[in-house]
C-alpha cells in the first residue's frame, strides 16, 4: 500500500496519526509470573505435553505446537476447565465443522494455561476437536497470566471480508450477509457460519452470487435485503432456464411493486409485507430466517402462478442447497 493511501484510509477512519515519540503503555493487569525451565517442565508434565517442545517466547511464557487429541482434550476439559463460561454448542460446532471439512489450520491461536495449570484459553477449540474426532495442531502456551482473562478475545475479530482482502479479493458487508443467510436458510443459529465456510462457498458460486445480488441492483429500502437476496438465490438452484426469467420478472416486480397480471401478485403481497409497519416495528424488523421463510413461500407461488391473498412463511425449506440436507449448514 502506499503511503498516501494508508494516510487516505486513516483519515476515512476519522483519525489522525500522532506525531512525536510514543509513549510507553501501561497496565493494570498483572503479567505472567516469573517461571524457571525446571517448573514449566513440571506444569508440562502435569498436562500430558513434553517439555523439550516448549520454547521461551518473551514476556514469561512458554509457547509449543502439539497434536491435540480427543483424549487429551478430554483430560483437560474435565480437570483443567473449572472456572471458564458455560460452552455454546453453536460454537465449538462450528469448530467441529472446519475440522471435519479441512477448513481448520495451525495458526498462533490455540489453548492457554495459567500457572496453575488452569485452562484459560480455549475451551471450545477442545469441544470441536472431541467433536471432530481427530487430532488437530495447535499452539499450547503455558503461564498466561490469570488476569489476561479479562482481554483475551475482546475485540473484533476478522470477517470474511477482512480475510478476502489479503488474498486481493474483495466482497462487500451484503455480499457476506447475503452468502450468510444462504447458507443459513431457515435456520436462526447465525454463528454456526464460519469464515472459512463462507470463503469457500464464495469461490464455488461466486457467479450466481452476483447473478442474484444483481438482480436487486435498485436499493429500495426493506425490500432489497439480505434474506429476499438469499432465497432468490438458492431458489435458482431449482428452476429452469426458462423459469430463471421468471425469477427476474420476480424480482423486478417486488423492486416496483407494480403487478400487471393476477399471476404476479405474489411479489408486491412480500413486498407489502416487508414495507408494512408491522414488520418494521418488530426488532428493527423481522428476523433473518423469517423473512427468508416468507421470500421462498411468495417464490413459490410466483412460479407456479399461484394467487396469494395472505403470505405465511413456509414450513420447511423449499429450495434446499444442493448437498445440503436439512436446514443451515
Amino acid at each position: 500500500m502506499r503511503r498516501e493511501h494508508f494516510h487516505e484510509r486513516v483519515e476515512g477512519a476519522g483519525r489522525r496519526l500522532h506525531e512525536g515519540p510514543a509513549v510507553a503503555a501501561s497496565t493494570n493487569l498483572q503479567p505472567a509470573p516469573e517461571i524457571s525451565r525446571e517448573e514449566m517442565s513440571a506444569l508440562a508434565g502435569k498436562l500430558g505435553l513434553k517439555s523439550e517442545h516448549f520454547q521461551s517466547v518473551g514476556g514469561n511464557l512458554w509457547t509449543g505446537v502439539f497434536a491435540i487429541t480427543p483424549q487429551l482434550a478430554l483430560d483437560w476439559l474435565t480437570e483443567r476447565n473449572a472456572q471458564n463460561r458455560d460452552p455454546m454448542r453453536s460454537q465449538f460446532e462450528a469448530i467441529e465443522h472446519d475440522i471435519t471439512t479441512g477448513q481448520w489450520a495451525l495458526t498462533h491461536q490455540g489453548i492457554a494455561f495459567d500457572r496453575e495449570g488452569r485452562l484459560v484459553d480455549g475451551q471450545h477449540r477442545l469441544f470441536g476437536i472431541l467433536e471432530a474426532n481427530a487430532a488437530v495442531l495447535m499452539m499450547v502456551t503455558l503461564n498466561v497470566s490469570s488476569d489476561a482473562t479479562a482481554v483475551i478475545d475482546r475485540h473484533r475479530s476478522r470477517r470474511a471480508r477482512d480475510l478476502l482482502l489479503f488474498a486481493g479479493k474483495r466482497m462487500t458487508p451484503f455480499e457476506e450477509a447475503v452468502i450468510r443467510r444462504s447458507l443459513l436458510g431457515m435456520s436462526s443459529v447465525t454463528s454456526s457460519v464460519t469464515v472459512p465456510t463462507i470463503m469457500a462457498f464464495l469461490e464455488a458460486h461466486r457467479e450466481r452470487l452476483e447473478w442474484a445480488c444483481g438482480c436487486f441492483r435498485t436499493k429500495v429500502g426493506g425490500v432489497a435485503v439480505a434474506p429476499v437476496v438469499a432465497g432468490t438465490f438458492r431458489a435458482s438452484f431449482h428452476v429452469t432456464k426458462q423459469d430463471v426469467v421468471r425469477l427476474e420478472l420476480f424480482c423486478e416486480v417486488l423492486l416496483k411493486g407494480v403487478a400487471k397480471h393476477d399471476e404476479d401478485r405474489p411479489a408486491v403481497v412480500l413486498r407489502d409485507w416487508l414495507l408494512s409497519g408491522t414488520r418494521r416495528s418488530s426488532r428493527r424488523g423481522a428476523a433473518g430466517h423469517d423473512v427468508y421463510a416468507r421470500t421462498i413461500r411468495a417464490i413459490r407461488a410466483f412460479l407456479h402462478r399461484e394467487t396469494l391473498a395472505k403470505l405465511y412463511a413456509a414450513s420447511s425449506d423449499l429450495y434446499p442447497l444442493p448437498g445440503i440436507s436439512g436446514e443451515g449448514v
